[in-house]
């Protein structure tokens, strides 16, 4: 049956159509029996129904059948002028339905022209899919948020609320045990034992579960520097040989590098990530097994493995191995934990700027390895300084602080005319003036180094207790390459000596 003919739109209606057919939302116009005379191709692409298929048919076609006969009265009512007086409705949140059967989320707005039979309302509809994933998802996210602050603070409160007693409990069975001392029999020196065993591994699990609460948080803050491993590694064997002892494990080590051995990262956290990765390599041994820690150097990487010749893990096992609270099927065997180390050990590493890997196969032991950066070694300062200051105690402070660099020469002068005529002399690579000599200013013997052509382009640092903009403004002017303040502290003193002395670069402070 065919469709009937709907009346031709006028010239101005039809160029105003040519126009509509050509924008970036679907546009559809439809006749007063709601027949679509209009189709451009952006509703093509949206619908995925072509104009031929499109044209003549109901505009309910596009919309999922159970809204239909709503929406099909929503739009008779506009054309009857019973909806909003404004040329253009509203904007409304509908279904959409492609020619596949998908639905889809839209927003709709409709005007009107002409009348009676001759009257065309265009539709402006947009898809929204992509705007209602997008809150949808953050709408998710900040749930998520919610939900982790809101655990992170409990978490934190619970922790610090479980330390106090706990902290009244191992300090009194210490004092019991001492007073008591000679008085305990063997089964009740074991008990004792027992009780200060489980208190600390009870502490142990606290301070994991704040750590990993602040690091939910963001608020667990690393403080990385230089550190030397091997001592560091040292150590944390040494706080577990007791354990090993126990569990009837051997401990070793090899470090095929040379002390000192320098890396960048928090002492105290690689500290508690390498202790944690020993203890836990011991705790699921067998006895009579070997527990290995060994460093070595790749390219400028620190890599420490920590590989034990025990039961291994599954491939299964390894996925979920840094995974809070998860304890890889032990959760009913002797061994204590609550599964929180290996996964607070993961995020320090990578907060430190490392990676932590693992290597596992079962039957065949784990091998946990640690790559930290190595620090690199710095070139020492050379050259000569030459300190314009009248006071000794001044003086003598940076001649003490540039000692540690035994390729640095200090020259004092304690005038400004002597300190001309050394500068002249030495022609240091930094010149230190201070601002307030006995015979002259330091802006006259800024100015008189600078007319000087054998002096003209040394760097003249001046160092004063003044900090006045106006002083310090003007002392540049005359060309000083930096203005550095009075007390002096001594590390970031050295910093700045150091580019001084190796690239001839500085900074005001």
């Amino acid at each position: 049956m065919q469709a009937p003919v709907s009346p031709s739109p006028n010239p101005l209606q039809a160029r105003a159509l040519e126009i509509l057919s050509t924008a970036l939302d679907a546009i559809i116009t439809i006749d007063a029996q709601q027949r679509i005379v209009l189709f451009n191709e952006a509703a093509v692409q949206m619908f995925r129904l072509s104009a031929q298929e499109a044209l003549g048919q109901p505009l309910d076609r596009l919309i999922p059948t159970p809204h239909r006969a709503a929406h099909h009265a929503h739009v008779g009512r506009y054309a009857r002028g019973e909806g909003p007086s404004h040329p253009m409705s509203s904007v409304r949140a509908l279904k959409g339905l492609r020619s596949d059967g998908h639905e889809f989320p839209i927003e709709a707005s409709v005007s009107r022209s002409g009348r009676g039979d001759n009257m065309l309302m265009t539709v402006l509809v947009r898809d929204v899919t992509a705007v209602r994933d997008s809150e949808r998802k953050r709408l998710e996210q900040a749930a998520r948020e919610a939900a982790n602050l809101a655990k992170t603070e409990f978490l934190a409160r619970m922790s610090h609320e479980l330390r106090t007693p706990l902290n009244a409990v191992l300090g009194m069975a210490q004092l019991l045990q001492a007073g008591l001392h000679d008085r305990l029999s063997e089964p009740e020196q074991h008990q004792f034992e027992l009780l200060q065993a489980g208190g600390q591994q009870l502490r142990t699990l606290i301070d994991h579960v704040l750590d990993l609460s602040r690091l939910e948080a963001g608020e667990l803050v690393i403080e990385s520097r230089e550190i030397e491993l091997c001592e560091l590694i040292d150590s944390a064997l040494v706080t577990n040989a007791s354990l090993a002892q126990t569990q009837q494990v051997q401990l070793q080590s090899s470090y095929a590098v040379e002390r000192p051995f320098i890396v960048h990262a928090d002492p105290a956290r690689l500290y508690q990530v390498v202790s944690h990765l020993v203890s836990n390599g011991i705790k699921l041994h067998r006895s009579g097994g070997v527990v290995r820690v060994e460093v070595k150097r790749e390219r400028d990487c620190a890599c420490i493995s920590v590989i034990d010749d025990g039961a291994g893990l599954t491939a299964e096992q390894q996925a979920l191995l840094f995974e809070p609270f998860n304890r890889l099927g032990r959760e009913r065997s002797d061994i204590d934990g609550a599964g929180i180390g290996m996964a607070l050990a993961h995020h320090l590493v990578t907060l430190m700027g490392g990676r932590l890997v693992v290597e596992s196969s079962p039957g065949q032991g784990t091998a946990l390895h640690v790559h930290l950066p190595v620090a690199q070694a710095q070139r020492q300062p050379s050259g000569t300084v030459l300190y314009i200051e009248d006071n000794a105690v001044n003086a003598l402070l940076v001649v003490e602080v540039l000692r540690q660099w035994p390729e640095v020469r200090v020259v004092v002068a304690v005038d400004g005319a002597s300190g001309l005529e050394q500068a002249h002399q030495l022609q240091p690579d930094v010149l230190l003036l201070d601002m307030q000599l006995p015979d002259m200013n330091g802006l006259q013997v800024l100015k008189r180094l600078k007319q000087e052509p054998a002096t003209r382009k040394l760097k003249v640092v001046a160092l004063s207790a003044n900090a006045v903009g106006t002083d310090v403004d003007a002392t540049l002017r005359a060309g000083a390459v930096a203005y550095w303040t009075k007390p002096i502290d001594f590390a970031p003193f050295l910093e700045k000596m150091r580019t001084m002395l190796l690239t001839g670069c500085g900074e005001n402070s």
